[in-house]
């Protein structure tokens, strides 16, 4: 699992460090402190580690939406970057940290790596006291100013390693690691480099609009909820079939990584119920006069039921099918801006317990959020308070934990009253 980022000169993140712990990671924080501009890290190295660094920079905006902001005119030429975290394999644990510069050349009208280093280590498991390098590789910019590439340490037999370097060394000669993150192609050779991949790459920034998830969807379509919650019925139908789904963002393959099993029909039907209990099914038909998918939701039962179009429902209905869909379907760290907004109160206390209850074990969510509803089902380790200030947004823990938690658990007010309150406390 991803453990911990830190960062310096994307948006407004300058020296920025942030601990991630598993389960939920609550953002809370004023207007312009810089929660979105988190999340939109988390994307934007998602996408460097699956393509291109110049598709990731023109995905995510541009130079001026990437490179931190100097003055009124002018921004930063450079990102540097740690990223760190765990992965177990064959019952051997592997700590990592990849290490990155990107720079923007404003005379070429370039971005490229100037400098990347993956390390990763072997922990000490039963037999064995200390650690050991399993993989070293360096790629950084020489005082000639010219890109070198340094194969220190790599696992595999002398056969496969003299290979691979081999390999190495073919990529760095097209100018392949200048666009490519090491892990390009790293992620091939073995299972715990691809578990590391799979680690930075499964990431899944999830910002739902009802307008789109209500639109009819072609019958071709693969299934899977998408970042602004479009796929529902497309999801819904292959559900209801009995097929797998698998993310559309998780693009390496990890040998002995089973993907998730389509869920019960019963369990989405209860979870939608949640937010609506008058819903007593769902159907998805192929309309073959124009080949779209057509979702109805019928609405009570008897005589007196009506069935409606997907179009037709609540915004916060939708929204709330295409959260709890995408939270069965798929293991992605999901990253959520916000998901109170459309949702009943009930619905975002629900969301919370829901968020908790699937990644228990296995994972990671991120969620930022303005509300005191939201906030009143959350526990106090598990906020980040986010701030602003002239040396750019700071992500604090709560210091006093404890302390809040006992006030809870005596008053019967929730973490979101004590946040309101400026009751809780975060280091200096």
């Amino acid at each position: 699992m991803l453990e911990q980022i830190s960062v310096s000169g994307f948006r407004s993140l300058r020296d920025f460090t942030l601990e991630i712990k598993a389960g939920l990671n609550v953002l809370a924080g004023p207007n312009g402190a810089g929660k979105t501009n988190i999340i939109l890290f988390f994307d934007f190295f998602r996408s460097f580690a699956t393509q291109t660094l110049t598709e990731a920079v023109g995905e995510a905006g541009g130079v001026a939406q990437v490179f931190s902001k100097k003055g009124k005119n002018k921004f930063s030429e450079k990102i540097v970057g740690v990223l760190s975290g765990r992965v177990h394999r064959r019952k051997e644990a592997y700590a990592y940290s990849l290490k990155f510069e990107i720079e923007f050349s404003s005379t070429q009208q370039d971005v490229y790596f100037s400098k990347q280093e993956l390390l990763v280590e072997k922990l000490p498991s039963k037999g064995t006291s200390t650690s050991s390098t399993y993989a070293k590789i360096v790629y950084y910019t020489g005082p000639d100013g010219k890109p070198k590439l340094d194969v220190i340490e790599f696992p595999g037999s002398r056969k496969e390693t003299n290979w691979a370097r081999s390999q190495f060394d073919e990529l760095h000669e097209r100018k392949f690691y200048s666009q490519n993150c090491l892990l390009a192609y790293l992620r091939h050779f073995d299972d715990v480099s691809g578990a590391i991949a799979n680690d930075l790459s499964a990431r899944f920034v999830l910002n739902v609009v009802p307008s789109q998830v209500k639109k009819p969807e072609d019958s071709t379509r693969e299934p899977g909820i998408d970042s602004d919650g479009s796929g529902l019925s497309a999801t819904l139908f292959a559900i209801k079939k009995g097929r797998r789904v698998l993310s559309s963002k998780n693009v390496f393959y990890i040998p002995h990584r089973r993907p998730p099993s389509a869920p019960e029909w019963s369990d989405v039907i209860d979870l939608i119920r949640v937010a609506v209990p008058s819903i007593s099914d769902v159907e998805v038909e192929n309309d073959p006069f124009d080949n779209l998918l057509r979702c109805r939701i019928t609405i009570g039962t008897g005589r007196k039921k009506a069935v409606l179009p997907l179009g037709s429902m609540s915004d916060g209905t939708v929204k709330w099918m295409s959260l709890i869909v995408r939270l069965l379907t798929s293991r992605d760290a999901l990253l959520l801006e916000e998901p109170e907004n459309y949702l009943h109160p009930l619905m975002q206390k629900e969301i919370v317990r829901l968020l908790r209850e699937l990644i228990r074990n296995s994972g990671f969510t991120i969620v930022s959020t303005h509300s005191e509803t939201l906030l009143n089902a959350v526990r106090p380790e598990e906020l980040v308070l986010v701030s602003y200030s002239e040396e750019g947004t700071k992500a604090r823990r709560v210091l006093n934990s404890l302390d809040v938690a006992e006030e809870i658990n005596r008053t019967g007010f929730g973490l979101g009253y004590y946040y309101l309150a400026d009751a809780v406390e975060v280091s200096s």
